[in-house]
C-alpha cells in the first residue's frame, strides 16, 4: 500500500503472509520501463532468517522508497500495483 509521496519519493508497504515471522524479504529484481508513464516492478522474495521461531504464523512487512519518482508512475510489488 502507498503510505507517503512527497512530490520525488514514494514510500510503500508490503506484507506478506510466512508460516512463520522469521523471514524477511529480499529484493529479488527491478524492472523499470518507461512509455506514457514510468513503471517500475520490484519483485521480493522470503528468505529466512537466523532467529529461533516458535510461532506457527506469521507476516512479514516491507517498507520501501522510491524515487524520485514523477506523478503518474505505477509501481508494482510482487504484482500489486500502485499508481502514484
Amino acid at each position: 500500500s502507498l503510505v507517503r509521496y512527497d512530490g520525488e519519493y514514494v514510500e510503500v508497504v508490503f506484507k506478506e503472509p510466512a508460516n512463520t515471522p522469521c523471514y524477511s524479504h529480499v529484493v529479488k529484481g527491478v524492472k523499470i520501463s518507461r512509455d506514457l508513464h514510468p513503471r517500475i516492478e520490484i519483485s521480493l522474495e522470503l528468505k529466512k532468517t537466523s532467529e529461533v521461531c516458535i510461532e506457527c504464523l506469521g507476516i512479514v512487512e516491507t517498507r520501501l522508497k522510491i524515487g524520485p519518482i514523477e506523478r503518474g508512475s505505477e509501481i508494482v510489488v510482487n504484482g500489486l500495483a500502485i499508481r502514484i
